[in-house]
């Protein structure tokens, strides 16, 4: 059944003062590592282990020693955190593999209309901004994403596959299994370790912290809601020589460990993996991965905290760091993770509350990591949504001894079983009930390693009483892969079909970035220039995708451009060049239509078709008039629908690839604004206009809902005239309107503005002054709009 969340405004004295003001609210630095176990020196220490940023960050903060994973699994463990709701309400107990989007919100229909941490603090003030693996997703499994793109008013890179291109690996010259006995779980040396020798700049996490640290900086009316999700430990354990380097091979320390330890407790069914390791005697070399990935992520974990006390925030942030699951190196014959051990569930849990926590001290209150929801939600004073299954830690924070009243809770389906698995724990005692029956109880403070099962003993029986009261009666059934979910990548396709997409405007929208010196006596010596631009780039992947290997334009076979200008039609796959001076043999400009076409292309699984539109010096008040506007309909309203009807008529001969598909409309992208600036009337009627020109296009295209983006006349930047002020506001003003219902998207544009000095044509103001950076950015950020709205539409 679908539950209709609220919220629950439950009397909370605001933590911090004056958060009736917006700017006075904490800011929120919120930090997700995967697999990161109990080894780090503020809580078990293990011999030898690095890590002065994690002793560091629990000298400021308070450490919760006995804090839990609701799920020992990726998926189902930030499921739960990030939407406050326990997998035994969910039935989201194990990974699921196959999706791309938000999948879990059809894996459980409890969770259809949750409302995500990040969105929940967007939706009161906060920008939320995240980067990194906060959802689950990996490596080596790229467009595999249970990210929620529309949880996020800001997201570093591809939301749906946020890490697998940030990661490079070594080279391996011989097979997974040669030299070996047996076969290695997993393929391609993922279950391995190894040091990468590529600049440690490249890694992923390394970038992930980069942007971060940016975010940081950045000056903002708005408190900042900042998720940063490293992947490290996670395997493959890879990473610089110099982390293998502080753990020698002599000096590594296994785990304690006993050779019988599951006599007396469940077999957790992957033995196999440990057979391997001891058999090949791989043992201490994976610890010593592990080891060295932990203090890398400590490493990356100090640059962050570097970087928050050096943007001045730091006394305004509240701090939160967390891992997903425990994890085993070969205690109780298991790697990974997949169990309800203690090792399995226990997970690194830090909170900084600026003035309230009492930091350097360590708390043995139970925990799960269900209860950062409704935390957070207190430290920022906003309403706690009914969905959370949590309890505020604000209490421990205050005071780390207070007794808290709630046991810990973890959940798992183990395979075979028919109910889901339990454990629980209080200060002192773990118990565990599986789904089949059987029973562990362990005494942490006399047994931390977990080697005696007390559940049998007589003498205990309160203790396990009282624990077992923990355990759910009701839990429920553990989900299945919804096939049918638009998130799912392998679900039933629809007869083939493609999108289309009207892009219009003037000028701007034909494209006047200068591609390379085609004239060389021109362009300001090649400043600004595409080329330029992609060789000076601090992040040389965001212009990746735009060349080969071999250095050619690359020119996609599954997005398509269709312009006409005065050399005639333009036809072919997303590349340079189309153009109000491009043909198709000479291409030297860009418009946005270029990341747009990108964007999309990326997004659809089916082909896209732009149908670019545009001419320069038109207004909206004469040339594109729409009908409803009254008076004489504009000459180039009816030409930009005559160029539609042109191109849906032509597409099989001009896009042979399309032939047998059939087209369906997918949105409008305007950008147009700077004649109307000059005519007081065409001023003053300018939103109007807009909103007639949006409704006579649905109706001729007979689509009411289409997707609309408009781009702001932005390109003078936050300097401009009272009049392309005007404009810039009657264009938001236009977008805005409640009648929409959330289907016309503006887009700010100033931002992309660029010196004169620092690009090609420097009389050109009114054209960006040719700047191919300006009009990349201008296409990626109205392409990713348009595939905002087309997600939050579907």
């Amino acid at each position: 059944m679908t539950r209709a969340f609220s919220f629950l405004f439950l009397g909370l004295i605001p933590v911090f003062a004056g958060l009736g003001d917006l700017s006075a609210k904490p800011n929120v630095l919120f930090i997700a590592i995967d697999d990161l176990n109990d080894y780090v020196s503020p809580l078990d220490n293990h011999p030898g282990v690095k890590t002065p940023h994690f002793e560091r960050l629990a000298k400021r903060s308070v450490n919760f020693a006995n804090a839990h994973c609701a799920a020992p699994a990726c998926h189902p463990s930030r499921v739960a955190v990030m939407t406050g709701v326990h997998p035994s309400r969910s039935g989201i107990y194990r990974n699921m593999f196959g999706a791309h989007g938000p999948r879990w919100r059809h894996e459980s229909a409890l969770l259809e209309n949750a409302v995500v941490l990040s969105r929940h603090f967007g939706n009161h003030g906060y920008h939320a901004a995240g980067g990194g693996k906060i959802f689950h997703t990996l490596q080596w499994t790229p467009g595999d994403s249970q990210n929620d793109p529309d949880a996020w008013d800001e997201h570093r890179g591809d939301p749906l596959d946020p890490i697998s291109s940030d990661w490079p690996r070594p080279k391996f010259t011989q097979g997974d299994n040669v030299g070996f006995v047996g076969r290695r779980p997993l393929g391609n040396y993922l279950f391995g370790a190894a040091p990468l020798e590529q600049p440690e700049e490249s890694y992923g996490d390394h970038l992930v912290v980069d942007w971060a640290i940016e975010k940081l900086k950045e000056k903002r009316q708005k408190p900042l809601f900042l998720a940063v999700g490293l992947f490290r430990p996670h395997i493959p354990w890879e990473v610089g020589r110099k982390w293998f380097d502080l753990y020698p091979m002599d000096e590594v320390k296994l785990p304690v460990h006993q050779a019988d330890d599951l006599q007396d407790a469940r077999d957790h069914g992957r033995r196999g993996w440990h057979r391997w390791v001891t058999e090949n005697k791989q043992w201490k070399h994976l610890m010593q991965g592990y080891l060295a990935s932990i203090s890398y992520v400590d490493h990356q974990l100090g640059r962050l905290l570097d970087g928050l006390d050096r943007s001045g925030l730091r006394e305004n942030t509240v701090v939160v760091l967390w891992s997903d699951h425990g994890f085993h190196i070969g205690e109780k014959e298991n790697w990974e993770k997949f169990a309800l051990w203690d090792q399995t569930t226990r997970v690194p849990l830090f909170i900084h509350a600026p003035g309230l926590s009492k930091d350097g001290e360590k708390t043995r209150q139970p925990v799960t990591l269900t209860d950062l929801y409704p935390t957070l939600c207190e430290l920022a004073g906003l309403p706690i949504p009914a969905q959370c299954d949590g309890v505020s830690l604000v209490p421990q924070l205050k005071n780390p001894a207070k007794k808290k009243t709630t046991l810990s809770l973890t959940s798992f389906q183990f395979g075979g079983d028919s109910k889901p698995s339990h454990g629980v724990s209080d200060d002192r005692y773990r118990f565990i009930r599986y789904g089949n029956g059987f029973e562990e109880l362990y005494d942490l403070e006399e047994d931390p390693h977990e080697f005696v099962n007390l559940a049998k003993e007589p003498k205990f029986a309160k203790v396990r009483e009282k624990l077992a009261r923990g355990v759910p009666s009701d839990a429920a059934k553990i989900a299945v892969i919804p096939k049918d979910s638009p998130h799912h990548r392998g679900r039933a396709r629809a007869p083939k079909t493609f999108k289309v997409f009207l892009l219009a405007g003037q000028s701007n929208m034909q494209g006047q970035g200068v591609v390379d010196m085609d004239h060389p006596k021109y362009y300001n010596g090649g400043k600004g220039t595409l080329l330029r631009v992609m060789k000076n780039a601090a992040d040389p992947r965001r212009y990746a995708h735009l060349k080969d290997a071999k250095g050619n334009w690359i020119t996609r076979n599954d997005a398509f451009i269709r312009y006409r200008n005065k050399q005639g039609v333009m036809a072919g796959g997303v590349s340079i060049g189309f153009t109000g001076y491009g043909s198709m043999k000479s291409r030297h400009h860009i418009g946005p239509e270029l990341q747009i076409g990108h964007r999309l292309g990326d997004h659809f699984k089916e082909p896209v078709l732009l149908i670019k539109t545009a001419w320069g010096g038109k207004s909206l008040y004469e040339d594109f008039r729409p009908p409803s506007a009254g008076g004489e309909t504009g000459e180039y309203y009816g030409k930009m629908l005559a160029e539609v009807d042109e191109a849906l008529k032509n597409y099989r001969k001009e896009f042979p690839s399309l032939k047998g598909s059939k087209p369906e409309w997918g949105g409008f992208v305007w950008f147009q604004g700077w004649n109307d600036m000059f005519n007081q009337d065409a001023l003053a009627q300018y939103e109007q206009n807009l909103v007639h020109l949006i409704k006579d296009l649905r109706v001729h295209l007979k689509q009411p809902n289409l997707p609309v983006v408009v781009g702001e006349l932005g390109n003078m930047g936050e300097d401009a005239g009272k009049n392309m002020k005007a404009i810039r506001e009657a264009q938001r003003k236009a977008c805005e309107r409640k009648e929409w219902k959330g289907r016309v998207s503006f887009v700010k544009t100033t931002a992309f503005a660029r010196p004169k000095e620092e690009s090609p044509n420097v009389g050109h103001g009114h054209h960006w002054f040719g700047n191919a950076e300006s009009y990349f950015l201008i296409g990626d950020a109205l392409g990713a709009e348009m595939v905002r709205l087309l997600k939050k539409n579907k």
